[in-house]
């Protein structure tokens, strides 16, 4: 019988990332904040854990547990990186383009949003920290859940 408490995992990484995926979503349609390069990377990293924890509910198999934890600390990772980048601590990948080939060219022009550019904020804290920090303490919620089990 699928239950809520058999799936608490799954369940707390499913809400994390249609929370983030939602909020996202409605930055760039709602309030015409557009996403650079290093966003659209978290977006993705969230639907990867969305699609996994559904994944794992469905088989049952519980090594994907490992895969989603693996993509609860890449996100971090990036979320990390890119406040470091809107924070100038690190120099922004999306302004210095390396190009090797006419599509590269082209790429870099088309790409008019700086991932340095702090254009979504929630009380003046940008999306990449609030995704940072909430990535870390859903990590250790789930965490502490394997450990329990």
């Amino acid at each position: 019988m699928l239950t809520l408490t058999s799936y608490r995992f799954e369940t707390i990484a499913i809400v994390f990332s249609t929370m983030g995926i939602l909020v996202s979503l409605f930055f760039e349609f709602v309030l015409g904040s557009q996403p650079c390069k290093l966003c659209l990377w978290q977006r993705y990293l969230m639907l990867s854990i969305f699609c996994l924890s559904i994944l794992s509910i469905i088989t049952s198999f519980k090594a994907i547990v490992l895969l989603i934890l693996g993509a609860f600390l890449a996100l971090i990772g990036v979320s990390g990186y890119h406040a470091m980048v809107q924070f100038g601590i690190v120099l922004d990948p999306c302004s210095v383009p390396v190009i090797s080939s006419k599509m590269e060219f082209w790429e870099a022009i088309n790409s008019p949003i700086p991932c340095s550019k702090i254009s979504a904020s929630v009380f003046g804290v940008p999306l990449s920290v609030i995704n940072a920090v909430f990535g870390m303490g859903v990590f250790t919620m789930l965490t502490s859940e394997i450990i329990k089990n």
